[in-house]
């Protein structure tokens, strides 16, 4: 599986005579840790023609999963796990090996790792098993690499295997805080050498669950955001008399002090904390599973913005304006957009500095759900993955127009290239276990590059072709660790087409041309239908009297015929009327039969929600963990996924 990568140079030729910088991504797969250069594709001239742009510049030995593989955040270094010990590669020398990081406990090694912002420090996770593996998460020194030196150990309990689920030790971007946090004690600086200050320097805060410590320095202090949950009694029940949740932000000064705080509602079940690019504000969005007025099947969601300079405080949105799907600060600007309510939701555009909507910062109504910034805070895409169908929109902020749309199916992860213009989108296991690919589009929506990740043979059925179908864990990009990318607008549209303002709205301009231009609702078999006589003779019920014009020489009616037309008329006008009390109820009928069926079909969409909840509940399992249920339930996702889209589609 492991092969010698060949020797690259950092800029690859065009023909015009300018140079291209490499972009590099990582392809994490069952056979090996690939890297791709994907400026071969994106600058290929005729003098590129002869390089296949299909095979990776470096192979490594496979990593067990997704979490086995991790960039330094300067993109000079990657770490992947190999038989349960870590590797260090160099990407600045063509993915040599400098070292390796052993495990330390009895139960497999290293299950995944991260590093601390400038590289100085590697976090590795094990399985926590009490007696084989007690202290689980390792924090190594890598200053002095090769030669590595454990400093500090610390316990997370459950962890088996796969994604990170929290931190227990941070550092600050220049990593001159680092804090460590410490349950029924709060949160506790460390020094250079991961031990306690002297004088020690904590955050008092002995429920502590979540921190996260600020982008940047606010008056030459960085802050931090703490999540205390709600109280709890004995034996472990929200307790209603109790203190509710909170997030408070601490400033980190000589003396830790609380700047700002803000009550969280009950019953929530997490919190997820984003700060600015500044340091100056804090995002908390504060989730619950369950929605006891039954209005959501998928709980609720309210989202706060906090102010650290100002001590100020908003509430964004609540449980009344639906979920809130993601929400994102612009990675240059003070300025956040959420995508907010149930399908279709809505895209909006807040102020930082207020947390207040800005002038037409409702930008559109979709069904997305995924948001995703460019490093230079110019492009957006705004996405929808997961259960909907993949569409992507690519909107520039500074004009305010929407670039490109297309759909991009069975995406589970995505992220923008280091130069701002590329976008990647991967299919990955266990969450699709066919068609695993990786696909990368420029920004006005051409396709690049396609990798398809299929099996050489695909023999059996059940568990075996998933396992053989599974191919790709994970892909990304390597940081940009020298700020060799700058920021340029867009291109002018081609043709001098214009381009449209805001993003695309599903149903603009359609569903109110149909509402306007449809027929009035009538009865069925009732017609134009009235109960007077005249209106008897226009339909040709009865016949008509046969008066004479003046002059006629033609006698006047009986009486006998004058009571035979009123009989006529009498029971043409009864009939009449009684077709309309029986169209009447034809229609309630059929009003009841639909809003039945309706109903059927919401309560089956539920139904089928939460069992599509359960595959993917099943999907972060370990392949050793899958049960023969869960088998199951893997094998039905196609057939879920599609009936879910034809009842969705449907209530279009």
């Amino acid at each position: 599986f492991w092969l010698k990568p060949p020797v690259e140079f950092w800029r690859v030729s065009r023909a015009a005579g300018t140079t291209l910088e490499k972009m590099d991504f990582v392809a994490v797969t069952k056979t090996g840790v690939h890297i791709y250069d994907a400026s071969k594709s994106v600058g290929r001239r005729d003098d590129l023609v002869s390089a296949d742009l299909n095979e990776p510049v470096a192979s490594l030995p496979p990593a067990p999963g997704a979490a086995g593989c991790a960039w330094s955040r300067c993109g000079s270094f990657l770490a992947t796990v190999d038989n349960g010990t870590a590797v260090i590669w160099n990407a600045e020398r063509g993915y040599e090996k400098l070292y390796e990081v052993p495990g330390v406990g009895g139960s497999g090694g290293v299950r995944a790792m991260q590093f601390s912002p400038k590289a100085s420090f590697l976090v590795t996770f094990e399985k926590f098993e009490t007696n084989k593996c007690p202290e689980n998460v390792h924090i190594w020194d890598l200053r002095a690499a090769p030669q590595v030196t454990k400093l500090r150990s610390n316990v997370l309990k459950g962890y088996s295997s796969g994604a990170i689920p929290m931190e227990l030790i941070q550092w600050s971007a220049d990593e001159s805080i680092c804090l460590e946090l410490v349950p029924g004690e709060g949160l506790v600086a460390l020094n250079s050498m991961l031990q306690p200050e002297e004088p020690r320097r904590v955050v008092p805060e002995p429920a502590a669950a979540k921190f996260q410590i600020s982008a940047a320095p606010v008056k030459g202090a960085f802050s931090v955001s703490v999540y205390v949950p709600e109280a709890c009694n004995s034996w472990g029940a929200f307790d209603a008399s109790g203190a509710a949740g909170q997030v408070l932000a601490y400033s980190m000064d000589k003396v830790a002090s609380v700047v700002t705080r803000q009550t969280l509602p009950r019953k929530l079940n997490d919190v997820t904390m984003r700060w600015n690019v500044d340091g100056t504000a804090l995002l908390t969005l504060a989730s619950s599973d369950v929605d006891e007025t039954g209005a959501s099947y998928f709980g609720t969601t309210t989202l706060f913005w906090m102010r650290v300079d100002q001590k100020a405080t908003e509430r964004v949105s609540g449980p009344e304006d639906g979920l809130v799907q993601d929400f994102a600060w612009s990675p240059k600007a003070n300025e956040f957009i959420i995508i907010v309510g149930m399908m279709p939701a809505t895209t909006k555009l807040y102020s930082g500095k207020s947390g207040k909507l800005v002038t037409d910062g409702v930008l559109g109504t979709s069904r997305r759900n995924t948001l995703r910034w460019n490093p230079f805070g110019r492009f957006l895409v705004v996405g929808g993955f997961g259960a909907l169908p993949g569409d992507l929109d690519f909107y520039e902020r500074g004009s305010g127009e929407t670039i490109c749309s297309f759909r991009a199916a069975l995406t589970v992860d995505c992220g923008w290239a280091p130069d701002g213009r590329h976008f990647l989108c991967c299919t990955t296991t266990p969450r699709m276990n066919e068609d695993n690919k990786i696909v990368i589009f420029s920004y006005t929506g051409e396709q690049v590059l396609k990798l398809d990740f299929r099996p050489s043979t695909q023999d059996g059925g059940g568990r075996k072709a998933a396992d053989a179908g599974a191919m790709l864990y994970a892909a990304s990009w390597r940081p940009d660790s020298r700020s060799l990318y700058k920021d340029r607008p867009a291109s002018p549209p081609r043709g001098g087409a214009r381009r449209r303002k805001g993003l695309p709205s599903e149903g603009a301009g359609g569903a109110a041309a149909s509402t306007a231009s449809a027929p009035a609702y009538r009865p069925k078999a009732a017609g134009a239908t009235g109960n007077g006589s005249v209106a008897a003779m226009m339909r040709g019920e009865v016949e008509a009297p046969k008066t004479e014009g003046w002059g006629s020489s033609s006698a006047p009616m009986t009486w006998e015929e004058e009571a035979r037309i009123k009989k006529e008329q009498k029971d043409a006008a009864k009939r009449a009327k009684e077709a309309v009390e029986e169209a009447a109820k034809q229609a309630k009928a059929e009003v009841r039969a639909a809003i039945k069926e309706i109903t059927d079909a919401d309560k089956k969409l539920v139904r089928l929600k939460k069992q599509l909840a359960e595959v993917e509940t099943a999907k972060d399992k370990e392949w050793d963990e899958l049960t023969s249920e869960d088998e199951g339930l893997l094998e039905g996702e196609f057939d879920l996924r599609a009936q879910i889209a034809a009842l969705e589609l449907a209530q279009q």
